[in-house]
């Protein structure tokens, strides 16, 4: 059976040690077109391009580019080549010589060359003396206001010097990626993996020295400041060039070149090469007059002469009426809608007027219903807004939605991002909004766009992205109907989403959606809604770091629930202070504040807050290792609930003692407390307390050496993680689903899976977490003979595990330093660690865990020290298993 597209496209990819993420960045082709390539959803690329994109940027021989190409179902090279006809085209398969077999092709990320570019040959002539200045490293600026071309230049610019640059041409979005994701790809085009240094400074170093001795074009798009460029540029001895774009004044190109771009000048050939492009060289000269005028009432910007050009062609197509009678009649209508409109857009200082004029024509052009469906994209204040939304907001199918947002595209109204989502420009955002308060109606949008995060939080409706990508679109919309007056929706909204934000993390959109909550409630003198507002505001504060001010907001809350009596509010405040408390490692005072909610608990006679009560109070001396005390504490939660039926289901009480169980070694017990755990979350849709438990069982699989079943559980609560969007959870299941690859010698998977591991524990400021995914690492590293390595991350994770004062923790990360310096020899330091974690185990009646342990190099005393550790033994960790964390209530 032939391989697929999608088999070969992985195989290459999985080679490459790449992420789609970063393939995507180097290649220019969008992540989601990858994905779905990877995914088989799409078997038959419909162009070529960017399967060749790719190849190169995974460095593929032409013989591997062929094998994708046939099965892609597309032509070969020599055919392609034989049918290519423009420059971009060619350039791209210039790349792939007959013959030739290099996997180390310089680098081209240059962005796809714009087919209707026209002119500029003075710039152009000017910039390619600049960048061709040899002897010295050269930085030139391409200035101009938005609209003008300056992308379309630097990428006419770097296909016309790719042969003058034998190390390659580079590109960044710097208003699309981070600095440090940008040095990432710049090193990984050369074959450097930076990734191990995390911060600007250092990360920028290494990158530099590697263009020390190269030629390459360095082109910086969009750059918004000069703190932005400095990292990127490279050392004054290269013989690099940077072209940077930009709109604003930026220092870093003092002492450089510098080239501004304005709009065309009036009646430039230009203009009519522009119109050419899209209407044609005949027309063009029949109508030069009338085009001229057009364009001057657009400022002859070209960002607005395109959407003209286009709307014409568009109306030019109209078989109505007759071909040069449509043609004076379109025109005209043209003329006369452009000369009709004196307002501009007011972020255009000096030639607004054009473009408010071209946007006016585009939408004067639209059908009532187009008007109301561009209209209302103004309500999206986000980067881009899916087809989904935007069917939502005007009650229509996906279908119909997707067909106004393409007919909108080819007016040049909305723009395809690269996620193939849709956004407006700035300006085109800002002119529908005009439009949509013009009409009076952003109320009732502002609450349809709120009603669809409701409805999406709670699954009436299924929403293609999470709330966090939302951010600035919700936030727009809560201000827009609190403005209006519409302070229960903007409650009720809040109320519904929250829980999903609070399981996600995602703390600045909560603390924006929680402070409208705020402003509405003080609106409506709902003073209980207030007061459990700012209860969730401080928790969404906390995981911002802001935590003086979380303090003095709850206890000031505290205060006020008391005086008024509400024993509810009352636990919900103090069980957040306890929270706050042992978050920050105060445990005595955590303790003081789960005490007195258990006693709020009783007193209100709720088994549910009892249950939160005891489980919190756990979670705290689990880790003082008070564990005979836990264990009774646990059992009388157990029998508490189960006694009171339609109380909340037992099963975080069962995770916690199936979790204490495993500290002790009691598999058996810890395998029925979860198994018992896992169908009342289930049925109770529990999904972090799933994923939870999931993990903890893949755990105790393992131990009993059923790698497959452990594999697929973790797999299953990595799933979990993902769809929930939960960084505590993700960073869990992956950590051990990397643990378990391990096991079965899958190591380059395992890292992959605990480097996501790291970095979702570290996102979700889980710094228990964090020190277990270290310790793994640790092992992993021991495994792949790299002792440095190891060393350094149980360093880490032994810095972390004492930060915490987490013992048991701290026993685990020493066998394991253990176990490292044993496979380096270094015998003495090797059972001075195992000691220390020995003695931790005994001081906390671990004794199942010491019957575990084997204490390398205590032989017989006539035994030769060589003879305790074969240094040329085969790396094997410890068998040592870190519990699951306790599970403390959510919030």
């Amino acid at each position: 059976m032939p391989l697929t597209f999608a088999s070969i496209l992985g195989r290459h990819l999985h080679r490459s040690h790449s992420s789609v993420n970063r393939l995507a960045l180097l290649s220019g082709v969008p992540q989601r077109t990858i994905a779905n390539w990877l995914n088989g959803l799409v078997q038959k690329p419909h162009q070529w391009q960017p399967i060749l994109s790719v190849a190169l940027s995974l460095y593929l021989t032409k013989q591997e580019t062929e094998e994708l190409l046939r099965a892609a179902k597309q032509p070969s090279l020599k055919e392609l080549r034989l049918r290519a006809v423009a420059e971009s085209d060619v350039a791209l398969l210039s790349r792939f010589h007959a013959g030739s077999e290099s996997r180390n092709p310089a680098p081209f990320q240059v962005v796809a060359d714009t087919p209707t570019f026209v002119g500029r040959i003075n710039e152009i002539r000017e910039l390619k003396r600049a960048l061709l200045n040899r002897g010295r490293a050269i930085v030139v600026g391409l200035r101009g206001m938005g609209g003008v071309g300056k992308t379309a230049l630097a990428a006419r610019l770097a296909y016309s010097l790719r042969e003058k640059f034998p190390d390659g041409i580079l590109w960044a979005r710097l208003d699309a990626s981070d600095t440090l994701t940008i040095l990432g790809a710049f090193a990984e085009a050369y074959g450097q993996d930076v990734s191990r240094y995390n911060d600007i400074e250092s990360r920028s170093s290494v990158v530099r020295s590697l263009f020390a001795d190269k030629r390459a074009l360095i082109v910086l798009d969009n750059a918004e400041t000069s703190a932005q460029v400095r990292p990127l540029l490279p050392p004054s001895i290269s013989s690099c060039a940077v072209l940077i774009t930009t709109r604003n004044d930026l220092s870093v190109l003092d002492g450089w070149r510098r080239t501004t771009l304005g709009p065309f000048e009036q009646g430039s050939l230009e203009v009519l090469q522009l119109f050419e492009q899209y209407l044609g060289r005949d027309f063009v000269r029949l109508h030069k007059a009338d085009l001229l005028g057009i364009a001057a009432l657009v400022g002859n910007l070209p960002l607005a002469l395109g959407i003209i050009a286009g709307r014409l062609a568009n109306n030019l197509d109209d078989p109505s009426i007759g071909k040069q009678g449509r043609e004076t009649i379109v025109l005209a209508e043209m003329l006369d809608s452009l000369s009709a409109s004196h307002t501009r857009l007011s972020l255009l200082a000096r030639d607004d007027l054009g473009v408010r004029a071209s946007f006016d024509v585009s939408y004067e052009a639209l059908s009532p219903f187009q008007k109301e469906f561009f209209s209302a994209m103004g309500i999206f204040d986000g980067q881009d807004f899916t087809s989904g939304s935007a069917a939502f907001l005007l009650d229509v199918s996906l279908e119909k939605a997707e067909e106004e947002l393409e007919k909108l595209e080819t007016f040049c109204l909305v723009l395809a991002s690269p996620s193939k989502n849709w956004y407006l420009h700035p300006l085109l955002r800002d002119y529908a909004r005009g439009r949509l308060e013009q009409s009076r109606q952003i109320v009732p949008v502002a609450a349809r766009m709120l009603l669809m995060y409701r409805y999406a939080v709670s699954g009436q409706w299924s929403f293609s992205r999470t709330l966090d990508e939302e951010v600035n679109n919700i936030r727009y919309a809560l201000v827009q109907a609190r403005s209006a007056g519409l302070y229960r929706p903007v409650l009720e909204t809040v109320q519904d989403i929250y829980p999903a934000l609070s399981t996600g993390a995602w703390f600045s959109l909560a603390q924006i959606a929680l402070e409208q909550a705020r402003a509405a409630a003080h609106e409506l003198g709902d003073v209980k809604t207030d007061l459990s507002l700012t209860r969730k505001l401080s928790m969404a504060q906390l995981g911002l770091g802001a935590i003086s001010g979380v303090r003095e907001n709850l206890l000031s809350a505290l205060r006020l629930a008391r005086s008024m009596n509400s024993a509810e509010d009352v636990f919900d405040i103090l069980n957040a202070l306890g929270k706050l408390e042992h978050d920050t490692g105060h445990r005595k005072q955590a303790n003081a504040y789960f005490e007195e909610c258990l006693v709020v608990a009783r007193t209100l006679n709720s088994p549910l807050l009892l249950s939160r009560s005891i489980n919190n109070l756990v979670a705290n001396r689990m880790i003082e290792s008070r564990y005979e005390e836990s264990r009774e504490m646990l059992l009388e939660s157990l029998q508490i609930v189960r006694a009171c039926k339609g109380a909340e289901a037992p099963h975080r009480t069962l995770m916690n003692l199936g979790a204490l169980s495993f500290q002790f070694g009691n598999l058996e017990d810890a395998y029925s407390y979860y198994q018992e755990a896992l169908p009342l979350a289930r049925s109770g849709k529990y999904r972090p307390a799933i994923a939870a438990i999931l993990s903890s069982l893949a755990k105790i699989y393992a131990h009993r050496g059923e790698r497959l079943a452990a594999e697929k559980f973790c797999n299953e609560a990595v799933q979990l993680a993902l769809e929930i969007n939960s960084p505590r959870i993700e960073g869990i299941s992956r950590g051990e689903l990397g643990q378990v690859l391990r096991q079965q010698g899958r190591l380059d998977e395992a890292l992959e899976q605990l480097e996501l591991a790291g970095e979702a524990s570290v996102k979700a400021g889980d710094r228990e977490q964090e020190c277990v995914i270290l310790h793994y690492l640790g092992l992993l590293w021991l495994d792949l003979d790299k002792l440095t390595e190891a060393q350094n991350v149980l360093e880490k994770a032994l810095l972390i595990a004492d930060e915490i004062d987490h013992k048991i923790l701290v026993a685990d990360v020493r066998f394991a330093q253990a176990k490292v310096f044993f496979a380096d020899g270094r015998i003495m330091d090797a059972e001075s660690r195992m000691e220390e974690g020995l003695a931790i185990c005994r001081d906390l009646n671990l004794h199942s865990r010491i019957k575990d342990i084997k204490m390398p190099g205590k032989a017989g005393k006539n035994e030769p020290r060589s003879a305790r550790v074969p240094l040329k033994s085969p790396r094997r960790s410890t068998n040592l298993q870190i519990a699951g964390s306790p599970i403390q209530e959510e919030k």
